[in-house]
């Protein structure tokens, strides 16, 4: 089976402008979609959009640790023939969307970066992948074994593990996953940014907030790179568009009659 016989490879389910590069030591390079399906390492989701659950699991056999662990299939694993390590990757029939336009709903980030959490556990995969690179799957310095069309839903990979009841991000989160490392920023920075407005209220504000918010946003992904060594802060452009859907919704719907309305609430 060949990677253009899946409907998971269609251009809609790859950033359009994905990263890539030829080793994972080398600098990453933008290019085309088109141009970046031809190297061995290429970025498997944009910055606001979770397409996949990619997880890194370096030893020999990894190619079936899901099935040690008793979990769903993945759709795919690329391996390295020299040395059995895998990238093994679970499509997602919804995307995941981790900033908006729009005041964003935390609920599926929250569910995402709890499966992802519960399977890099069970897979024992590494606790340091960031998901920003996968082996390609197309490339032919892989050997990629493809098991299954259809991507899931959360629900269903929820199936195959223990989940908390809450996912609670007041806690010391898991940041291992784009969704989890999203969804703490969003969080800190969203609390923050409601009270913080209020020194803005003024003609042509708007710019100054957004200035602030960015600047407690680098203060807070600095934070996850000093408390989880290993795992890194977000890139910036993933970091950019938490700021933007942070500082937009908040100055656009806690105006000083809204904020009051917001703190009647509380």
């Amino acid at each position: 089976m060949v990677a253009e016989q899946l409907d998971l490879f269609q251009p809609s389910r790859w950033p359009k402008r994905p990263n890539c590069k030829a080793d994972k030591a080398d600098s990453p390079r933008i290019r085309t979609l088109e141009h970046a399906r031809r190297w061995p390492y290429i970025q498997p989701n944009a910055p606001t959009v979770l397409f996949r659950l990619p997880f890194d699991i370096d030893r020999r056999g990894g190619i079936l640790a899901w099935e040690d662990a008793g979990l769903a299939v993945p759709n795919w694993i690329a391996e390295n023939p020299e040395n059995g390590h895998v990238h093994a990757v679970y499509e997602l029939e919804v995307p995941v969307s981790l900033a908006a336009n729009d005041h964003p709903d935390t609920k599926p980030m929250r569910f995402a970066a709890a499966l992802e959490s519960a399977y890099r556990v069970a897979l024992d995969a590494d606790p340091a992948y960031a998901g920003h690179y996968v082996k390609n799957p197309e490339h032919q310095r892989w050997r990629t074994t493809f098991w299954r069309r259809e991507p899931y839903d959360l629900w269903e990979l929820s199936e195959w593990v223990e989940l908390p009841r809450r996912l609670d991000m007041r806690r010391k989160p898991d940041l291992s996953a784009v969704a989890g490392r999203n969804c703490y920023l969003f969080e800190r920075l969203s609390k923050w940014s409601y009270r913080a407005v209020r020194d803005y209220w003024r003609p042509g504000g708007f710019e100054a907030f957004h200035r602030a918010v960015e600047a407690y946003a680098e203060r807070i992904n600095a934070e996850i790179e000093a408390e989880f060594p290993g795992r890194g802060p977000l890139d910036f452009p993933e970091m950019r568009h938490t700021v933007k859907s942070v500082a937009n919704w908040t100055w656009s719907r806690l105006t000083p009659q809204g904020f009051r309305e917001w703190c009647s609430r509380r």
